[in-house]
């Protein structure tokens, strides 16, 4: 006796979804049977695809010996008309502008505060000019990353030993990408100068040496001249080295004419000094031989435009 029913396949989606005002056709179903083989199936509902709804499609199968199956396919028609789709908003970009901190003494570090209108959504690289009036040795980074709404960038500037006009350091923001240059888009902090101002003219002033322009013997004197710029207004001290090349100070050769043996001293209201190197009779000259003279500032004085220079000594 056969009591097995049919098997039925939905072919296709199930549930299957439709627009409204589109055209539904089913897919339909497969029947098999252990004894009949394949069996027309008997399909019974509708969908009505102007209507929006829920819709179901009956499926039935049987076999030569009475034995049903049944299977069922819903179909959803959408009304979209009616629908709204949430559009994102546009992200806009932030608009990026700078303020300066306090005024600073050389040697510090200026800081200023960057402000992102509205904080950057993800960081943004924001480009940066760094410029000084004056001389203060200003660096900053080209760059800095910006993640929120406010971060800090910082400008370094070096301490000398060179009185100067006060003067300024300036962060400027140069346009890139992921942003929007504000309206103050630069930023200026006032750098004070520490130096004491030089006395008198010590801030212009220069000194050389000058070499003798004859040669001497033993016996004679090796004058070397260092002269000023123009007349000290102050006392100008310069250091003085003499190398006798071979020659032995005190045994061959006296100095004359220093503070002391180490020591130039040219005094306020002067423009020049000297400095006397007397060879002494039994100096031990055997071939023509040079002594030198080199000279290094020690106050008084901006700077040493020439500062060695040399006698000649003939046996």
């Amino acid at each position: 006796m056969d009591n097995t029913p049919p098997v039925i396949t939905i072919t296709g989606q199930n549930p299957a979804t439709i627009t409204k005002g589109s055209t539904y056709t089913d897919a339909g179903v497969t029947c098999t049977d252990d004894t009949d083989g394949t069996i027309s199936p008997v399909t019974t509902g509708s969908v009505d695809a102007s209507t929006p709804g829920t819709y179901t499609i009956s499926y039935s199968c049987t076999d030569s010996a009475g034995n049903k199956a049944t299977a069922s396919r819903t179909v959803e028609v959408l009304d979209t008309s009616s629908q709204t789709v949430d559009t994102p908003p546009v992200q806009q970009d932030p608009v990026v502008t700078i303020t300066a901190g306090s005024g600073i003494t050389e040697g510090s570090t200026a800081t200023f505060t960057i402000t992102s209108s509205p904080a950057p959504a993800s960081p943004i690289t924001v480009n940066i000019q760094v410029s000084e009036s004056g001389d203060f040795g200003a660096t900053g980074p080209a760059t800095i990353t910006v993640t929120g709404t406010t971060t800090t960038y910082t400008i370094t500037t070096t301490n000398d030993d060179t009185d100067e006009a006060n003067g300024t350091v300036t962060a400027t923001i140069q346009s890139g990408n992921g942003y929007t240059v504000g309206g103050a888009s630069s930023a200026s902090v006032a750098v004070a100068d520490d130096d004491v101002p030089p006395v008198g003219n010590s801030g212009t002033l220069t000194a050389a040496i000058k070499s003798p322009i004859d040669r001497v013997h033993p016996g004679g004197t090796l004058e070397f001249t260092v002269t000023l710029s123009a007349e000290a207004q102050q006392d100008v001290t310069l250091a003085v080295n003499i190398d006798g090349n071979g020659l032995w100070h005190g045994l061959d050769y006296k100095v004359r004419g220093l503070d002391g043996y180490s020591q130039l001293v040219i005094g306020a209201g002067k423009s020049e000094g000297k400095i006397y190197v007397d060879i002494l009779e039994d100096a031990w000259v055997r071939e023509p031989m040079l002594i030198y003279v080199s000279i290094e500032l020690v106050s008084g004085a901006k700077d040493i435009t020439t500062s060695l220079a040399h006698g000649g000594i003939n046996p």
